[in-house]
């Protein structure tokens, strides 16, 4: 496996700023950050939004404790409805 390596660029220089050598995800991961980098860079939403974010953590939150509890969890006790975003 080859792990994964962030580099920073600017123009034609490039700087390896982070190495792992065993994250099978990455590759994902530097996918997903270029794709964010890119719509900051051109000015559009990212695809991924705090309220996406919001829902994911919400949901594995959810999980975690009904793994925790061995029991059923609804996920309306973990949203936050009203909040922008």
């Amino acid at each position: 496996m080859k792990g994964g390596r962030a580099t920073l660029e600017n123009g034609i220089k490039s700087r390896l700023i982070a190495k792992d050598g065993i994250n099978p995800f990455a590759s994902a991961t530097a996918y997903h950050f270029d794709k964010f980098i890119s719509a900051l860079h051109d000015g559009t939403v990212p695809a991924g939004t705090v309220k996406d974010n919001r829902k994911t953590l919400a949901l594995v939150f959810a999980a975690y404790n009904s793994a925790e509890s061995g029991a059923v969890v609804k996920l309306n006790g973990y949203r936050v409805d009203g909040v922008r975003g």
